[in-house]
This record gives C-alpha cells, structure tokens and sequence, in this order.
C-alpha cells in the first residue's frame, strides 16, 4: 500500500501556520512602529518643554501612516 504525497494531511496546516506567523508578524510590525513613533513624539514634547503635546500627534500620525503604507506594501494584491 502505497502512501499518496497529495493526500498528507499535515501538507494544510503548515500552510495555514506559516500565514499566521506572516499576519501576526505584520501586527506587531504595526504595532512597534506606531509606538515607537508616539514615544518619539512623547519624548521630543518632554525634551522642548511643550505645553500642547503637538510632536506626539504629528509623530503619531506620521507613524500610523507609514505603518500603513507598510502594510498595504506587503499584503498580496489579490
């Protein structure tokens, strides 16, 4: 009895376990460049002495941005 290759049930899930190591990668990715952003911001205002925290809410968007852009540039184009 001879086993099929095409049939190994283990051939699915390591698909499916290597997509959500690439997603889950990619959320921390987010994650750590929208943080590190708004502690650069939180930090500069504290360096300046700024009374309206406006160097956290321009790195903060700035950061969001590019981890979005970063984002859109490594999902498939399906």
């Amino acid at each position: 009895m001879e086993i099929d290759p095409k049939e190994n049930h283990l051939s699915k899930p390591k698909k499916k376990s290597s997509q959500v190591a690439k997603y889950s990668g990619l959320a921390f990715q987010l994650f750590f460049i929208i943080g590190a952003g708004s502690y650069l911001g939180y930090w500069l205002d504290g360096y300046f002495s700024n009374k309206i925290p406006y160097l956290l809410i321009i790195f903060m968007f700035s950061s969001t941005f590019i981890a979005l852009y970063s984002l859109y540039k490594k999902l498939p184009k399906d």
